[in-house]
């Protein structure tokens, strides 16, 4: 660490101080300034930044501002939106066939019907040849050619989030993209609204897939110290919570196709949440053809007669969201209302359970004070099959307009 340039916000012990210097630093501190400072200090405070804000307390010579308590506000509440739920200040994707910084023009392209997304499975992931036969029906196997793939998933910029390159190579391509995205969607959210905050912010990604581990170990990498902390849910929310400082909660949910729904409680002023999915086996496609839950072109035809399954995809997308009473001038969305429920016992395992969606749907709209007929347009899961497109046009969604 001697004669190297660190700066005030990088973690000391990233930078390369270990316990033995930590506990010479904590003791030179306190003799130069006369303070006691517990042997925990340069833990408590990693940064210089924050090791001299800490000092400067104790000095007197930095005062917080008034109603700077762990209650306070650092805005002044906004009670012009005050029926939504929170605000959508800012999002960041990254969808197959988009470049890193055009994701959500791409998304609104693939909306409108203007991208045409199945490909040819990248060499990269697997040979296709190799597990491809149009009657699979179980082990590695698949009957499916194509899929939609994100291009370059595999490069990273370690060293803006101050990782060696080693780390970067060992840490999953679902957490590095997160970390690209987090940052381009908390940039745009600090441009929306100056006052956000970083401390209170919760975390909250979802994702079904960690196959970079195995990966690795099918290529006769050497296994580091790196391969621990780069892969795995719960280091995936708490990179997020470490790289960007967010002291709120951090959770990791894995419930299928619908791990990315999250809802933004009251104990966060702000919450980052976020769904990836990355297809880097071929183990997973050749087990989903084994359900035939696959359509064998790789397209979802929802909602029409010759829907056959769904296609497999990749996608990475950052959501910011703020309390209803955050002073966001221009929000992408209000958030009227929310809930959340479970199938409960269904015909299968599998199976949507019909009276469990509506239920949902007219949770919400009770919730948002709407009724059907307010309602422009709906997102749904698009099962593209013959049993759960039905239930997808129950009440109240088929009184949609």
């Amino acid at each position: 660490m001697l004669g190297k340039a660190v700066g005030a916000h990088q973690p000391l012990m990233e930078a390369g101080l270990d316990s033995l210097g930590a506990t010479e630093l904590q003791a030179t501190l306190g003799t130069a300034f006369g303070l006691q400072l517990p042997a925990t200090t340069t833990i408590d405070y990693p940064t210089s930044a924050a090791l001299a804000a800490h000092i400067g307390l104790l000095l007197g010579t930095v005062h917080l501002p008034a109603g700077s308590g762990a209650t306070a506000l650092p805005w002044q509440p906004d009670s012009s939106e005050a029926t939504c739920a929170c605000k959508l200040v800012a999002v960041a994707c990254r969808y197959p066939g988009s470049e890193p910084n055009d994701g959500q023009a791409h998304f609104a392209e693939t909306l409108r019907g203007e991208a045409n997304l199945p490909s040819p499975a990248p060499l990269q992931r697997w040979d296709m040849e190799k597990y491809y036969a149009p009657e699979a029906a179980g082990g590695l196997t698949m009957y499916v050619r194509l899929g939609a793939f994100v291009p370059d998933i595999d490069s990273f910029d370690a060293a803006l989030f101050r990782l060696s390159l080693a780390e970067g190579q060992a840490m999953d391509p679902q957490t590095r993209i997160l970390l690209e995205q987090t940052w381009t969607a908390l940039a745009d959210a600090a441009a929306a609204m100056p006052a956000a905050p970083t401390e209170r912010t919760g975390v909250y990604v979802g994702c079904m897939y960690q196959e970079y581990t195995q990966l690795q170990f099918n290529l006769g990498l050497k296994i580091g110290p790196g391969i621990a902390t780069g892969n795995g849910l719960s280091y995936m929310v708490g990179r997020l919570s470490y790289a960007f400082g967010l002291t709120g909660p951090s959770v990791s949910t894995d419930t299928a196709c619908s791990s990315s729904l999250g809802l933004l409680a009251g104990e966060t002023l702000m919450g980052v949440a976020g769904g990836v999915n990355a297809m880097l086996l071929p183990i997973t496609t050749c087990t989903i053809s084994g359900l035939q839950a696959l359509s064998p072109d790789a397209r979802c035809k929802t909602f029409d007669a010759s829907a056959d399954g769904y296609g497999r995809g990749e996608g990475f997308a950052v959501a910011v969201l703020a309390r209803a009473d955050a002073p966001c001038a221009l929000p992408l969305a209000l958030v009227a209302g929310s809930a959340i429920n479970q199938d409960g016992r269904s015909s299968s395992l599998t199976a949507p359970n019909g009276p469990s969606q509506s239920s949902l749907v007219t949770e919400v709209l009770e919730a948002a004070g709407l009724a059907p007929r307010a309602v422009s347009g709906v997102a749904v899961h698009g099962t593209g099959t013959q049993l759960g497109d039905p239930i997808e046009r129950a009440p109240p969604v088929s009184q949609v307009p």
